[in-house]
């Protein structure tokens, strides 16, 4: 009898931890799937939250480009010539400081005649005759061109739009403003991204253009964009990968027209279940 019963507890016993590591199993098992389906859920925010970013700063740059244009068929604009009183030409340009901190006319020579930076009239002119810069116009009448540059004027990267206006085949000038990369960084930081995730913006070369991050919006016009190699050879738009050393969850998309990668990142931490 004491045999049976002895051989009775060790079948409860077992059974009973069959049960316990059978419990175990389809709770670790059902949190690794809960990890699964959020870690899913989260790299479908970043998705569209990156999509989102590349829309609005695709908006705010064409809003600026819109300004450029209604400010270059202004009359007082395309009516200098040159000879005409500075100070209309000053107080049109003016009216647009807050938007455009460096605003510019410059002649059909290259001569940067009339330029204020930061509500102020500059004697600091510049002559662009011979430059790749001011070439390009004879090619783009009436088109705006954009470039990503640093400003001598400003000491800063900035996003440059030009336009040359012609009226009736006659070269009226260029006009000329620039905008801080600061005040798109500034822009994106409305997008928050958990406690700690962050938005870039990268250009084709892989340099910072704006962050919400604040130590990759250096004054360094040369600031290598090194937590991700060969973006734009990636073939899927989000991964998992290591960013400023911290394990992290990211998305991107492109902003073709800019050369741009949008980058949304948030630390794996603050998803993570197991």
């Amino acid at each position: 009898m004491k045999i049976f019963r002895s051989i009775r507890a060790t079948l409860t016993i077992s059974f009973v931890a069959v049960l316990l590591m059978s419990v175990v199993s389809l709770g670790i098992m059902g949190l690794y799937l809960a990890d699964l389906h959020l870690k899913a859920v989260y790299m479908r925010e970043l998705k569209i939250s990156a999509e989102n970013v590349r829309e609005n700063v695709e908006a705010f740059i064409e809003r600026k480009k819109d300004l450029v244009n209604r400010i270059a068929e202004g009359h007082e604009f395309h009516d200098y010539t040159g000879t005409s009183p500075d100070h209309i030409l000053l107080e049109y340009l003016g009216i647009y400081h807050s938007d455009f901190p460096v605003i510019s006319y410059i002649n059909r020579e290259g001569f940067e005649e009339v330029k204020i930076i930061h509500d102020e009239s500059s004697r600091d002119l510049n002559d662009y005759g011979g430059s790749e810069f001011f070439q390009k116009f004879f090619w783009s009448p009436n088109e705006l061109i954009i470039e990503r540059l640093w400003s001598l004027n400003l000491n800063a990267s900035v996003i440059s739009i030009s336009t040359a206006k012609h009226i009736d085949d006659k070269f009226v000038g260029i006009l000329r403003v620039e905008i801080p990369a600061g005040m798109l960084s500034e822009y994106i930081k409305k997008y928050k991204v958990g406690k700690s995730g962050f938005v870039s913006l990268i250009d084709e070369g892989g340099y910072v253009v704006a962050s919400s991050q604040k130590e990759f919006n250096s004054e360094n016009r040369s600031v290598p964009w090194q937590m991700i190699s060969g973006l734009n050879s990636l073939e899927q738009d989000y991964s998992r990968g290591t960013l400023l050393g911290i394990d992290s969850l990211y998305a991107y998309t492109f902003y073709k027209q800019m050369g741009w990668t949008v980058l949304v990142a948030l630390p794996y931490s603050e998803i993570r279940l197991i």
